[in-house]
């Protein structure tokens, strides 16, 4: 365990023994915890940096240790860019798919516009048939009782 751990870790127990709180000690120490923090994980890891960061009263880290932290720190920021590389890609992937999925619909949609298009002349054309043969036979049946009248006198 290095000195800057050690150190990190009599802070904690000195204010866990005032009964203050990790996220507490943390606040204090750093001004505020990572405002991105959004789970007990992240919180904790947060503190532990926050922690275990020099502090003006702390002697000055080697450079051996700098290095060590500068290293860990360029981990984390390697991992968190991993992270936010592989949201930021599903996230487009989502947008692709939906895209795909509202373009897909909208064909869909044109394809029955038409289907109702057509079917709405199909049925004008034939209720104007039916009108038309309605009128014929209506014709017919005069034409025809005037013979059977004709016929019968």
């Amino acid at each position: 365990m290095s000195d800057q751990s050690i150190g990190a870790y009599k802070a904690l127990c000195r204010e866990i023994e005032v009964k203050k709180s990790i996220k507490a000690v943390a606040q204090d120490e750093s001004g505020g915890l990572d405002k991105w923090a959004t789970s007990d994980d992240e919180v904790w890891q947060s503190t532990v940096y926050y922690m275990s960061r020099p502090r003006s009263s702390d002697p000055e880290p080697g450079p051996s240790l700098l290095t060590e932290q500068l290293e860990a720190e360029n981990q984390m920021l390697a991992k968190e860019v991993l992270l936010l590389r592989d949201q930021a890609t599903n996230a487009q992937e989502e947008v692709d798919r939906k895209d795909r999925e509202t373009e897909q619909l909208r064909q869909e949609i044109q394809k029955l516009t038409s289907t109702g298009d057509y079917f709405q002349s199909c049925l004008q054309r034939i209720s104007q048939k039916v009108e038309n043969a309605s009128n014929l036979l209506e014709s017919l049946n005069c034409e025809l009782r005037c013979d059977i009248s004709v016929i019968l006198s």
